[in-house]
């Protein structure tokens, strides 16, 4: 006995989208999303009836070597600075500009995690990456 063949048609549906101008939306699964709400929205920025595509960048600093893969902030009672890492090193990033020496080198994983602590002995930066020993940073 010989099969013959089904004739399938691909079926398919248009359809229009307003613009997600409820803006990023990562608290519900896809299923339950309004169609206002986005899933991913980058370089553009929900407005009342469209969106709009982020209008450029400017360089906060120049010269790191490498790519940055974790930007890590320490807060105290007194100052904010912000740090860089990349696979190998970390940079203070904190002023504008060309970047100066590594403030640690010898890294094996550019990807931190990272927490503030205030204690009454100070206030602490605390980075871990799995990889490498911990970082602890004061001023």
């Amino acid at each position: 006995m010989q099969r013959r063949p089904v004739n399938r048609r691909q079926v398919s549906r248009t359809a229009s989208l307003p613009a997600p101008v409820g803006g990023w939306n990562a608290r519900e699964p896809i299923s339950n999303m309004p169609p206002t709400d986005a899933v991913q929205l980058d370089n553009f920025f929900p407005k009342a009836t469209v969106i709009a595509l982020r209008d450029g960048y400017t360089n906060h600093v120049t010269g790191i070597t490498g790519t940055p893969e974790t930007l890590v902030t320490y807060n105290s009672t007194t100052t904010s600075e912000m740090f860089a890492a990349t696979s190998t090193s970390v940079y203070d990033v904190t002023a504008a500009g060309a970047v100066g020496a590594a403030v640690v080198t010898g890294q094996t994983n550019g990807r931190w995690q990272h927490t503030n602590i205030t204690t009454a002995g100070g206030d602490f930066l605390y980075m871990v990456n799995g990889a490498d020993k911990p970082l602890f940073y004061e001023i």
